[in-house]
Parts: C-alpha cells; sequence; structure tokens
C-alpha cells in the first residue's frame, strides 16, 4: 500500500435538510428518498475532470481534484473549480424544480422537495489514498476536517464554504458574496472559513440553466399527467380505448389456380 500523500482539492456536495425530510416523511420514506437519489444523481452526472467522484456518503457526494506543483496548471485547475461548482449548483437547482413541476404525488416527500437545498464545502490539503477491498479511499487529517466542517454554525442552508487554503487556492478576493466566519472544532482548533453564495463566477442569479429547461419540462410532465389520466379513464370505461393499429395490413390471398 502507497504511503505517499498528494496535494489535492477536497469538495462534499452535502443535501441541506436532508435529516428533517426523511424523518419528517417517514410515512412516505421510499418517495423521500427516491427525491434525494434523484438530486444527487443530477450532480454526479455534472462531474467532469479533473474533479473526481471519491464517493457517495448518504446524502453527500465526495469529490477531489488532484492539484499540480506548477501555478499555471494551479491555476487552470482553480478556473475549472469556480465552473464545476457553479454547475453543480445549476444542475441540483435545476433537477429539483424538475421534481416539484412533474410531480402528481400527493405525499410529503414528493411535495416537500422544495425543502431541499445544495450546500458545498471546499477545502485544499493533502490525502493518502488507499484501498480497501475493491474500493479506493481517502484518508488524512484534511479528509477529516473537510467532513467535520459539514457541522457549522452557519444559518444559511445554501452556499459554499471555503477553508482559507482553499480560499487561497481559488482565487481570493475574486470571490463574490463573501462572508468570513470562524468555526472552532475540538481537534482542529479554530479554522478560519469564507461563505460564499453561488454563484462563484459570475453576479448572475441562480439556477444558471439552459433557457427553456423549465418550460420544456412542465410540458412533458403535464402529458404524462393526461396520459395517466386518460388511462385511468379506459380502465373504468369512461373512455373508449384507440383501435390496435400496429399490425402489419394482412395480404390478400392470391387467388387459386
Amino acid at each position: 500500500m502507497s504511503t505517499d500523500t498528494q496535494d489535492l482539492l477536497l469538495a462534499l456536495c452535502d443535501i441541506s435538510g436532508y435529516t428533517r425530510f426523511m424523518l419528517a416523511h417517514g410515512e412516505a420514506l421510499r418517495h423521500a428518498f427516491v427525491v434525494v437519489t434523484q438530486l444527487m444523481e443530477a450532480m454526479v452526472r455534472e462531474v467532469r475532470p479533473p474533479l473526481e467522484v471519491a464517493k457517495l456518503e448518504g446524502d453527500a457526494v465526495f469529490l477531489y481534484a488532484l492539484q499540480r506543483d506548477a501555478p499555471a496548471a494551479r491555476a487552470r485547475l482553480a478556473a475549472e473549480m469556480i465552473q464545476q461548482l457553479d454547475n453543480l449548483f445549476a444542475a441540483f437547482n435545476a433537477r429539483r424544480t424538475e421534481l416539484i413541476e412533474a410531480n402528481i404525488c400527493p405525499c410529503g416527500g414528493c411535495r416537500n422537495a422544495d425543502q431541499l437545498c445544495l450546500k458545498i464545502v471546499v477545502h485544499s490539503g493533502a490525502a493518502l489514498f488507499h484501498r480497501v477491498g475493491k474500493f479506493e479511499e481517502l484518508a488524512g487529517p484534511d479528509v477529516i476536517l473537510a467532513h467535520r466542517l459539514l457541522k457549522n454554525s452557519l444559518p444559511q442552508s445554501e452556499y459554499v464554504l471555503l477553508t482559507e487554503a482553499a480560499r487561497r487556492e481559488l482565487g481570493g478576493e475574486r470571490l463574490p458574496r463573501e462572508t468570513e466566519a470562524e468555526e472552532v472544532y475540538e481537534e482542529f482548533g479554530t479554522v478560519r472559513v469564507f461563505a460564499c453564495e453561488p454563484p462563484l463566477g459570475s453576479d448572475a442569479a441562480m439556477p444558471a440553466v439552459a433557457p427553456g429547461t423549465y418550460a420544456s419540462f412542465s410540458a412533458r410532465a403535464k402529458d404524462t399527467l393526461i396520459k395517466i389520466v386518460q388511462s385511468r379513464l379506459m380502465q373504468v370505461g369512461l373512455k373508449r380505448r384507440p383501435a390496435f393499429r400496429h399490425l402489419p395490413p394482412v395480404a390478400e390471398a392470391s387467388p387459386s389456380g
């Protein structure tokens, strides 16, 4: 097993309100879990190199990106990281809106998807890669610190929380709507952090999604709902089933000789 550590950026994408959401909708646990799974899948699909998925951790996606020594490479990684963080928020918010607009289920889990938000903790440090069975794990104090920071004193439910080291790597003063704070942990003492309101790359309002995304999904959802209602009406005999027309026409029999 390798004992070498590698410099990297760590990012933990955590769904705010997950525990409260799951406990509040225990009677519809399967539906609530489906909602959370859909949001996590939307984020995972958005991940691109140099960012990699380390693992899924309940309601969080653990990501990392290896850092290079060359200043130009680190600057390029910072720009790519900022863009991907914004993309993750956009993908999460777009999928949440789709789930809300398309919902036809009356259960609490489906009706209250709007209670879920995204927070991302970013830290720059070092980690040891080691294999446990068929899984590759990241270990070290910086990995622990990143996870500790998920439990913080910030009142907001949607933000990017940067450690001082991560802020330095991502460009410092270039980040918008930034609030400085301090978190205290028994193992690490006082940790200086910076909470930023997304998006990081511009002052545009979130979510940054393609024009027409919501409208087109609403149209598809409406069409699906109409089909469900029509199917139910046919089941109870209030609507005639359409004639089956998918078989090829029967060829005329050739006259016997």
